[in-house]
């Protein structure tokens, strides 16, 4: 019996300490998934917060779109009439520079015939050629005069005027004797003013028309750069603020990741103690049922003890001596049971 006593307790205090271990385990799993779902719950707060941002830069790029659309809208409208009315002219432009070009060649092609039936003619008429070398004369003076030349192209244009009236200066100390054909002359004469002037006044028209080109142009780029201003402005107005939320957006994405990588750690903590605590349990209950078989044998013999000292002992004095020794049995046996 005595045995069985020391069995008991040590039996008592193993299962003592099992429990103790199996409850660390349980308020260590527990405190871990604690921490895991505060730190959960701070990674979601953050992860809607970033979605706000998100759906808040969302709305800014829209906003900034309908308003950069809308400027557009209005430039195209403000700019329309400028760039219609410059194209115009310069189309117009365009088809005057061919008939100034087409004058141009006319004028050199009766320049050349001319000087063409001069060199077969030894009786060449000198003041009809002083007449067309001195329309030459004009042309280019006018050429010279209203054109952009370049400073090679000017040079040669004033040594041909010198060897033009050279060649004037000549032909004057032939004119004696020399007055046939006046009258054809006169008529060439006529027809090549009047290419000279049909010539200018295409000169003209392109000058004009390019003139006013220009002024609309100019318009054009002016309205134009307005609105690109404004369009400038309103673009960075929304991108410093989208930049910002942007900024903060990495932070927030940052920050719930590493909230994220903390919550899985915690939790993988807090399994790894569940599966010792679940482990452990286990032997926690198999040194519970071998107490309960122990106190359920105790419990038998204790009985019969009873049961003989009940029939042995007569009279209330020895059945109530015989009761309290059982009690103290019972007592150093770590179980009470009557």
């Amino acid at each position: 019996m005595e045995n069985q006593e020391n069995e008991n307790k040590s039996l008592e205090n193993k299962l003592s300490n099992s429990e103790k271990k199996l409850r660390k385990l349980y308020d260590k799993r527990d405190a871990l998934n604690e921490e895991a779902m505060f730190l959960r719950n701070e990674r979601n707060s953050l992860n809607d917060r970033r979605r706000a941002v998100v759906s808040s830069v969302r709305k800014l790029k829209d906003t900034r779109s309908a308003e950069m659309d809308d400027l557009k809208k209005r430039r195209d409208e403000a700019v329309l009439s400028h760039r219609i009315q410059r194209d115009k002219l310069h189309a117009m432009v365009q088809v005057h520079k061919r008939k100034r070009e087409g004058h141009t060649r006319s004028m050199k092609s009766s320049r050349d015939d001319h000087e063409g039936r001069n060199s077969r003619d030894k009786n060449r008429d000198p003041l009809t050629e002083i007449n067309i070398l001195n329309m030459e004369i004009q042309a280019l003076s006018m050429q010279y005069e209203t054109t952009a030349l370049s400073q090679k192209r000017e040079l040669e244009t004033m040594d041909r005027i010198k060897d033009l009236k050279r060649q004037i200066e000549e032909l004057e100390r032939e004119l004696p004797g020399h007055q046939r054909k006046q009258m054809e002359h006169e008529k060439q004469i006529i027809q090549r003013e009047s290419v000279r002037e049909e010539h200018e006044f295409a000169h003209s028209n392109v000058m004009q028309l390019s003139q006013k080109a220009q002024f609309f142009h100019d318009l054009y780029v002016k309205e134009n750069g307005k609105f690109k201003d404004k369009m400038d402005g309103i673009y960075k107005k929304y991108q410093d603020e989208i930049d910002q939320k942007e900024k903060e957006l990495t932070h927030l994405s940052r920050e719930a990741d590493r909230r994220h990588k903390e919550f899985m750690d915690k939790k993988e903590r807090a399994d790894k103690f569940h599966k010792r605590a679940m482990a452990h349990r286990g032997d926690v209950l198999l040194l519970r049922e071998e107490r309960d078989a122990i106190e359920q044998k105790m419990k038998a013999m204790i009985d019969e003890q009873n049961k003989l000292v009940s029939d042995a002992l007569d009279g209330d004095e020895k059945q109530e001596e015989a009761a309290n020794k059982a009690l103290e049995f019972l007592k150093k046996g770590g179980k009470i049971s009557l």
